[in-house]
C-alpha cells in the first residue's frame, strides 16, 4: 500500500476534526473510503466490502484492513 504524504497529512487532520472526512471521506493510496466512524485515536473507513481501521499512536499511524 502506497499513501502519499497529502493523505497522511489529510488523515492525521481527520483524528483532530472528524467532520473533514466525513465530508470527503477517507483517501488511503488513491483509493477513496467512505468514513464510518472516529474518535481521537481511531478512524474506520470502508470500500464496498473491504474496512481499513486506523489508530494514531504516540509515535505515529497504524493501518489495518483486508483486501490489500
Amino acid at each position: 500500500m502506497q499513501v502519499t504524504k497529502e493523505e497522511l497529512a489529510k488523515l492525521a487532520q481527520g483524528f483532530e476534526k472528524q467532520d473533514i472526512l466525513t465530508s470527503s471521506g477517507v483517501t488511503l493510496a488513491g483509493n477513496r473510503y467512505i468514513y464510518l466512524s472516529g474518535t481521537d485515536r481511531v478512524i474506520r473507513a470502508k470500500l464496498g466490502k473491504v474496512g481499513v481501521h486506523c489508530m494514531k499512536t504516540t509515535q505515529g499511524m497504524l493501518f489495518s484492513g483486508g483486501g490489500w
